[in-house]
């Protein structure tokens, strides 16, 4: 019943006859030879499907780019195999079984069939239509999305309809997983899909047993009779493996069974998350300018280190330090506060834009800074800050000149706003302070959010979630789309550094993102930005001069008492208790505190 094809595998060659006698005795198999088992996988989150997309997010992000900003590539895996093989069940079992990787995602090539004619859509529903052969698919722009996720890019992969063999008008959004495991039928058959793929895999199941699972889902989940399956099976499918299918193994790295596959998903999952593990160390090295600096004031070496590269043929402008610490003079109220009045010169990237410094901004920026200042006030303060500084913002938009008409007749020649697209995305939670300001200039701006957190064992930032406007989750308008990106305040810029990395994989130009801020430091940060992204323009309302190192407990990790079994050998070096476990936070100095827990009073 079973014989060789030229690949050295399994191909189907089974008569109507003995395919008839053969359902009941594979029938048992059906569910025995299932690959999922569940191991490893009791803290997972449930499993989202969009169709049949599957995308698996349980926890932040980690940082996917290098100190540079550059992104590093997600890690692609193949699966390949017969039809009802078991390609999708053994890929949710292969990222289920990853340790500690979060953002991953199924992609399935059936998503990208090709939209039918109306003669051809006819014949599929008399199932006379060959969906069994690569021309079926659309390779290019399968190939393409696969190429974008490759490049750390959004994407959006169609939802195709079996019942009405059609593509929806519904796509599943897909950006930032770490992991992507690409399957169907025909992943190892094209040449230029497999370039782009990590790691590839051919799953290999008896021919009863594909067989018995694909009577069983066209009939349960596609409405087709037993007749139409089999004879779309001999007609179609048979060939298909024979031709295609089958001797697509030469290209596979490794074969594995479907059925008692334990062994072969355990090796696959070690392997892929030991490529993670050094993809991630080599980035989390060089993300940060703060680690791995000695002794050495870890804000002062950024500050040598990125103004050195900037003194090398760049421009460097500076500021002057804001005197928090003396309250300015009654006597000399009505005299606005210019830089040139304000002591101690800092040097500030070119492309960092401070709110001018009247008396009146320097008194909301003291009523921020004191400790004494209530919740009700301090938000009065931020909102009048933020809207100084969404005010200044402005003036970085494009504008065109424009005529309109007057009452009494004739025209007068003024500007408009020369953008096709404009939105504000908040980095939550401190960065909505800044939304109520934009809304009081924009009333109808299409708002977004990302929320970035610290991790609880250091200060390196997660992303848990992307909410962007329509028009920015698609790349053809994204790269016509300003944003202004809101954060309260920016000291190392980790969660800003994430934002921007994000909205330039949607295709968001950098010269078109305006960081806005009601507080920065002039050391770290804004510095880190500048480096990565010196197109990236940043606003702020107040400058704080300095970014102090703070050596913290970690909550998460109490300390311990190790002690001897046997009090005979006790010894003061054995009895000691040890340290807490340390966790390394910056704070801008003097700084106004945690800004968000101050504005909502939490």
């Amino acid at each position: 019943m079973e014989s060789k094809d030229g690949a050295g595998q399994p191909s189907l060659s089974m008569s109507s006859s003995e395919l008839r006698g053969s359902l009941a005795d594979a029938k048992h198999s059906i569910n025995g030879s299932e690959p999922i088992v569940n191991r490893g996988a009791k803290n997972r989150q449930p499993i989202r499907s969009y169709s049949k997309t599957t995308v698996m997010t349980e926890a932040g992000r980690q940082p996917w780019y290098n100190g540079d900003g550059h992104p590093i590539p997600p890690y692609i895996v193949g699966v390949a195999g017969g039809s009802a093989s078991g390609k999708t069940s053994i890929a949710k079992e292969i990222l289920r079984q990853l340790p500690n990787v979060s953002w991953v995602a199924i992609v399935t090539q059936d998503a990208f069939y090709k939209p039918l004619s109306e003669a051809d859509t006819r014949l599929a529903f008399e199932q006379n239509y060959d969906f069994d052969h690569p021309n079926a698919i659309d390779q290019d722009l399968l190939i393409q999305c696969v190429r974008d996720l490759k490049q750390s890019r959004a994407v959006q992969i169609p939802v195709y309809s079996f019942t009405q063999h059609q593509r929806t008008n519904d796509t599943t959004y897909l950006y930032g997983q770490s992991v992507i495991v690409v399957e169907g039928l025909f992943v190892l058959q094209n040449r230029e899909l497999v370039d782009l793929l990590d790691l590839k895999i051919f799953v290999q199941t008896d021919p009863d047993v594909m067989l018995a699972r694909r009577i069983r889902r066209d009939i349960v989940e596609r409405g087709r009779s037993m007749d139409g399956v089999l004879e779309q099976y001999f007609r179609f499918v048979k060939p298909s493996f024979d031709t295609f299918v089958g001797p697509s193994a030469r290209a596979a790295d490794i074969i594995v069974p479907g059925a008692n596959n334990e062994v072969a998903i355990d090796v696959i999952a070690q392997h892929i998350s030991k490529q993670l593990t050094r993809s991630y160390s080599c980035q989390l090295s060089q993300y940060t300018p703060y680690q791995n600096l000695g002794k050495e004031r870890a804000s002062d070496r950024m500050v040598r280190l990125v103004l050195g590269m900037s003194l090398n043929g760049n421009s460097v402008h500076a500021v002057e330090r804001e005197p928090f610490s003396q309250p300015p003079d009654p006597k000399n109220a009505e005299i606005p506060f210019s830089l040139d009045k304000i002591r101690g010169i800092l040097p500030i990237p070119p492309n960092v834009f401070i709110v001018p410094q009247t008396a009146q901004l320097v008194g909301l920026l003291t009523t921020l800074h004191d400790v004494k200042t209530g919740s009700g006030e301090f938000a009065y303060a931020c909102k009048r800050i933020g809207a100084h500084v969404v005010e200044h913002a402005m003036s970085l938009l494009p504008y065109r000149e424009c005529q309109v008409p007057l009452h009494t007749g004739g025209s007068y020649k003024g500007v408009e706003l020369d953008v096709d697209h404009l939105c504000g995305i908040s980095i939550l939670r401190s960065g909505a302070i800044l939304e109520e300001p934009l809304r009081r200039s924009f009333p109808a701006l299409p708002l977004g959010s990302l929320l970035i957190q610290s991790s609880n064992s250091n200060y390196r930032p997660l992303l848990y979630s992307v909410k962007l406007p329509s028009f920015v989750r698609e790349r053809s308008t994204a790269q016509t789309t300003y944003v202004f990106l809101t954060d309260a305040q920016i000291g190392t810029g980790a969660a800003a550094f994430m934002a921007i990395r994000v909205l330039l994989d949607h295709g968001v130009p950098e010269e078109h993102i305006i960081l806005l801020t009601i507080l920065a430091s002039a050391k770290g940060g804004v510095w880190a930005l500048y480096h990565a992204f010196p197109g990236v323009r940043i606003v702020t309302g107040g400058l704080d001069p300095d970014l102090e190192e703070y050596v913290l407990p970690d909550p998460q990790q109490p300390s311990t008492r190790t002690s001897p079994k046997s009090s005979a050998c006790k010894s003061p070096e054995l009895d000691q208790r040890q340290p807490p476990a340390q966790r390394r936070i910056f704070a801008i100095s003097p700084g106004c505190g945690q800004m968000g827990d101050r504005y909502w009073g939490t």
